[in-house]
């Protein structure tokens, strides 16, 4: 019988993404529209959603869990950045709900760009729903919000739960649940020593584990056993 072995190797981070916000000022980064609309002084709360707007990310769960959390937060805010084919159902929810006002769409961003997003949020928000053909794997947008200071509160599906520890590197919350989820919503924004814990520790998370400097030389070495198994 063949002997197999198994390697794990993290996916890594380009080195914008693991910058904090003083880093990014210093080199200057040119001002994005979003930053500019919503200067993070003028509102009490940023909430910050980025992915496609289809059902299996939860964002209709989303925006109900909004609807619940500013009965706590009343100068909440949601920002959806990207789009897809629930754009006009989350749109005639939001005005059934009364949240015109406080939820706003925008249209994909490019990737150079996000660093100006994430720096107008005070929560990253993915409240993805696993399905039978399909779950969320790594969630890039929460390492990269994790590794300049945003706060995340995401599923318990799926892979997150290996990036995302609950109260250690951010908050989990029930996948389809819009009560729970605007229950941790509201802990994270509301608890500043959890706030600034879960911080603290997904910033040294992801640089400890998805830094170029930390993947590249696990990937030599697989690709070079690789080889020598070969010969």
């Amino acid at each position: 019988m063949p002997k197999y072995s198994l390697a794990v190797v993290r996916p890594f981070l380009a080195p914008w993404e693991i910058e904090t916000f003083d880093e990014l000022e210093k080199r200057k980064v040119e001002v994005f529209y979003i930053s500019t609309a919503y200067p993070s002084s003028s509102y009490e709360s940023i909430l910050l959603y980025v992915g496609r707007l289809i059902k299996q990310k939860g964002v209709i769960e989303l925006i109900l869990a909004m609807k619940l959390a500013k009965k706590m937060i009343s100068g909440a805010t949601l920002l959806l950045v990207c789009g897809g084919p629930l754009e006009e159902t989350v749109k005639r929810l939001s005005k059934d709900l009364g949240l015109e006002e406080s939820i706003r769409l925008y249209g994909p961003v490019l990737h150079e760009s996000m660093p100006e997003v994430y720096r107008v949020a005070d929560v990253l928000v993915l409240p993805s729903i696993a399905t039978k053909t399909w779950m969320e794997q790594f969630g890039y947008v929460l390492a990269e919000a994790m590794a300049t200071g945003i706060p995340v509160v995401a599923s318990n599906c799926g892979a997150i739960p290996e990036l995302v520890k609950h109260k250690e590197t951010g908050l989990l919350t029930e996948p389809g649940n819009p009560i729970d989820l605007a229950q941790r919503i509201i802990e994270i924004l509301k608890n500043d020593e959890l706030k600034q814990k879960v911080k603290k520790n997904g910033m040294k998370y992801v640089r400890k584990y998805h830094s170029l400097e930390e993947v590249v030389p696990k990937l030599d070495d697989f690709y070079l056993t690789l080889i020598q198994a070969k010969r």
